[in-house]
């Protein structure tokens, strides 16, 4: 699906749902609102890469088409590459934007690789959103796990949410910070 439809698709029931349950509103601070939305991609989403079926050819490979989910889908699949994750946060803060503040989906690509994440302007201010890499504009979102005498750091978008739920639920993780 192009990324223009997929953006201009009205919010779904479930997108609705996180965004509520979130507190997200258009008189919080901005930084707030994406601490939020990262916080809460951070725990329940994973990145996955595209499925695709490689077929030799006599042809030189060239590269396949990405497929773009829309946020409805990533949540269901539990989460996605980085288009389809900065496209979940974005639908997510879309839903509580005051006046002047805007998102942009940000992409850089060479003949080999594409990374896409979200610049979010408020107030004359620019902060980038990329979940796929577990930051938000000066920080990394990390989670602490704990093992009997060790304590390891690590970005939580490569686990799967059910383990990093199992371990924050049962005190052996702290909290994404």
């Amino acid at each position: 699906m192009e990324v223009r439809k997929v953006l201009r698709k009205p919010p779904t029931e479930n997108v609705l749902r996180i965004v509520s349950e979130l507190g997200l509103r258009e008189d919080m601070n901005s930084s707030e609102k994406a601490r939020r939305v990262m916080e809460w991609v951070m725990v329940n989403a994973r990145y996955f890469y595209d499925k695709y079926i490689v077929v030799v050819a006599s042809q030189p490979f060239t590269g396949l088409p990405d497929y773009v989910l829309s946020a409805k889908e990533t949540i269901t699949r539990g989460g996605g590459d980085c288009e389809d994750l900065a496209i979940l946060a974005y639908t997510l803060l879309k839903q509580a934007l005051r006046e002047g503040e805007k998102l942009y989906l940000i992409g850089v690509s060479s003949k080999i690789s594409g990374h896409v994440a979200l610049l979010y302007e408020s107030g004359g201010k620019y902060m980038i959103i990329d979940p796929a890499t577990s930051y938000v504009s000066n920080s990394t979102i990390m989670l602490t796990i704990y093992f009997r005498d060790v304590t390891m750091r690590v970005a939580p978008i490569g686990l799967d949410p059910d383990f990093k739920k199992m371990l924050i639920e049962g005190c052996l993780a702290e909290n994404l910070q």
